[in-house]
């Protein structure tokens, strides 16, 4: 068991791909319903998330390490906090990819939903929009410390708490890339908003 204390965080502005918020999905790999979405950054863009998270990664893998025996102490490893992004193609980019997800159910079996903010800090969740691969997007994320035994591997897995949509590209329209312009994305006034608290502004951290 880990002492290390963990508090949920926001990142930094980056690309959403492959986000899956107004609804969770299950496939025939993860049959249980998630939320998920990566985004993609520019490496200069996570500099400071970048190294606090390894910080978080290099004590638990202290404590761990402490609790081991000698043998298991020498094959103990870290986890890469990001993968390398890709193109379609399959070629690297050069940037970076945080992987984050979240349970549709609560560890009481209770139905959950994933809060989702505009630009302004206004609750867009019920009728927002599905979020296109070049959205500008923060997320609100509970770094879970996790071991995993059977490869004797150490890490860090994103729970996703929260989403901000700083610039829409609707899915359907969404392109690898995404040129910034003046002005954040502000929901119409068609989209349906269920409360004036910011899901960024609350202390609830989720990391079931």
């Amino acid at each position: 068991m880990s002492n290390t204390k963990v508090k949920a965080i926001v990142t930094p502005t980056g690309n959403a791909l492959w986000a899956k918020v107004t609804e969770p999905q299950s496939n025939k790999f993860n049959p249980t319903p998630m939320f998920s979405m990566s985004v993609i950054f520019k490496p200069e863009e996570v500099t400071e998330f970048k190294a606090n998270m390894q910080t978080l990664l290099d004590n638990h893998y202290d404590e761990v390490f402490a609790e081991l025996k000698p043998q298991k102490q020498k094959s103990l490893v870290k986890a890469d906090l990001f993968r390398e992004a890709e193109d379609k193609d399959g070629n690297l980019t050069g940037e970076l990819e945080l992987r984050t997800k979240q349970f549709a159910k609560d560890y009481k079996g209770n139905k959950q939903i994933m809060p989702i903010v505009d630009s302004s800090g206004k609750d867009i969740t019920e009728g927002c929009p599905l979020v296109g691969n070049g959205s500008r997007v923060r997320a609100k994320v509970f770094p879970k410390l996790y071991h995993m035994a059977s490869t004797n591997t150490v890490g860090i897995s994103f729970r996703l708490n929260a989403v901000q949509i700083i610039e829409l590209v609707e899915y359907g329209n969404a392109s690898s890339g995404f040129d910034a312009v003046d002005g954040g994305y502000v929901a119409p006034a068609t989209v349906t908003t269920t409360s004036e608290a910011s899901p960024f502004n609350d202390e609830d951290d989720l990391d079931f």
